[in-house]
């Protein structure tokens, strides 16, 4: 793994609610006297698991509606040998399948990254400083965890906000738009290189008429500070993170993602991680934050359950 060339890099990065039965998840226990006991956790305790997971990975927080892949999937995988960068991009596709996430064809272009490096330190500092870097994007405490914590993995997107009916957004607003401020009130158009206009002729009082989608990830994972996990571990927990919009630094207990925390951790996805993955992947994505974030507890007791 050792040479990586950050250049190398650099190239590729630029590029409601169901009815369950009481107990969400039950185990039987067979007791000495004969009698079977029925233990697990009821409905209200697996919405407070699932509705702290979820806050955990910052999605669908606060204003900010969840994003996903929208377009095909490609995952490219380099910093390794290429027979085990294809096991990678393999698995990774395996779990995007089994969440019904959209996939591109084998030999498209790499929209999903993966990157091995000696120093993740230093090729996400070097991206940073690129010209409309998905770094500059983030909040300052988040592109700050990304250029220089210690974390072995770190990760960031390029977000695509569009119209509901797929329409993208333009840089200049078309003649006669209106605008309006947070209360309402008629405004100036705002005028500024990160601004763009999406166009809607039409209302709700249900959709957000807008949509954000995952255009394109970067994961990079420090094969010094992972020494110690598996590269079966690495894949699942790159996995994760690419597939969905996740704040850096999250580790939820019982997740893969806490898979460098000191205490015992999972060494795959675990049950519900996957039930996440699947969930996002069947929310409706014009919705409010906090209706997506409800929709997605539902959905993920239901994987659950299922299961």
């Amino acid at each position: 793994m050792k040479g990586l060339h950050v250049r190398n890099v650099i190239v590729l990065a630029a590029t409601a609610a169901f009815f369950l039965p009481t107990a969400a998840a039950a185990t039987l226990t067979q007791v000495p006297d004969g009698e079977i006991v029925v233990t697990g956790e009821t409905r209200k305790q697996a919405e407070r698991q699932a509705q702290a997971y979820i806050r955990q990975l910052g999605v669908a927080n606060g204003h900010t509606q969840a994003a996903r892949w929208i377009g095909g999937v490609c995952p490219h995988v380099i910093g390794i040998r290429p027979e085990h960068a294809k096991l990678v991009e393999r698995r990774i596709r395996d779990i995007a399948t089994g969440a019904s996430v959209p996939l591109a064809r084998e030999g498209c272009r790499g929209n999903l990254i993966i990157a091995f490096t000696d120093d993740g330190k230093a090729v996400a500092r070097k991206i940073s400083k690129m010209d409309l870097s998905p770094v500059a994007r983030v909040s300052a405490s988040e592109a700050d965890r990304i250029k220089n914590g210690d974390q072995p993995v770190r990760w960031w997107y390029n977000i695509s906000t569009q119209s509901s009916d797929g329409a993208g957004s333009v840089p200049l607003s078309p003649p006669g738009a209106a605008f309006a401020d947070a209360s309402g009130n008629r405004a100036d158009p705002p005028i500024n290189d990160r601004t763009s206009v999406i166009a809607q002729y039409n209302s709700s009082l249900v959709s957000t008429l807008t949509v954000r989608g995952i255009t394109s990830a970067t994961v990079v994972v420090d094969v010094e500070r992972a020494s110690g996990a598996s590269l079966a571990s690495i894949i699942d927990y790159a996995a994760l993170v690419g597939l969905a919009e996740i704040r850096n630094g999250a580790a939820p207990d019982g997740s893969i993602l806490s898979l460098f925390k000191p205490a015992a951790a999972p060494k795959a996805l675990s049950g519900r991680d996957e039930a996440f993955l699947k969930g996002l992947y069947k929310i409706t994505l014009d919705r409010k934050a906090d209706q997506q974030q409800r929709t997605l507890v539902g959905q993920m007791i239901k994987e659950t359950a299922a299961n």
